[in-house]
């Protein structure tokens, strides 16, 4: 399974799944003139994601980077964890649309879900999201994936390093 997402869009719009990469060539070819051809992402779709209550969740961290050369950010540990309202169900491809609403953990999208919940709209602070990971799949756990998130920030911006124009006098804002 693939995920299609327009880079040039927000709130979900014009996200879709497929099932084969053949079917791109398909859309490809059925996209109307009335679109714009702007660019999108392929990626393969996690499979077997970690749910938390059979639902999937995405992370929102953010990065304050102050320079690029030599490399200086900090990670701002107030993020937090959006949940799909509706329970995670493996991509079913029929006739019709795939329902994302169990897919994709866009607000716009899940506030359209009944599951969704005015109160918190489906979010949990990254403390609270730690916390019940460590109580699940323990301390070492937790503290190995938080290893990991770290790695891949800091990798992330060691990759773009050499591409990014350097402003002593200005500073970058990642989310």
């Amino acid at each position: 399974t693939w995920i299609v997402k327009p880079t040039n869009r927000s709130q979900g719009r014009g996200i879709f799944l497929i099932h084969r990469t053949s079917q791109i060539t398909q859309w490809l070819r059925e996209r109307s003139e009335e679109d714009d051809n702007s660019p999108f992402i392929v990626s393969r779709y996690v499979a077997r994601p970690y749910l938390i209550a059979n639902r999937k969740f995405d992370l929102r961290l953010y990065v304050l980077v102050l320079s690029f050369k030599p490399l200086v950010a900090y990670w701002h540990e107030k993020g937090f964890a959006r949940f799909c309202g509706a329970e995670y169900a493996e991509p079913k491809f029929g006739d019709g649309d795939e329902e994302l609403g169990a897919h994709l953990t866009n607000v716009a999208l899940q506030k359209l879900e009944e599951g969704y919940n005015d109160s918190h709209g489906g979010k949990w602070a990254f403390e609270q999201l730690w916390l019940y990971i460590a109580s699940i799949e323990g301390s070492d756990k937790a503290a190995s994936v938080l290893s990991d998130i770290h790695f891949l920030i800091v990798h992330s911006l060691r990759a773009v390093q050499t591409a990014i124009l350097n402003d002593k006098h200005c500073f970058e804002l990642y989310g």
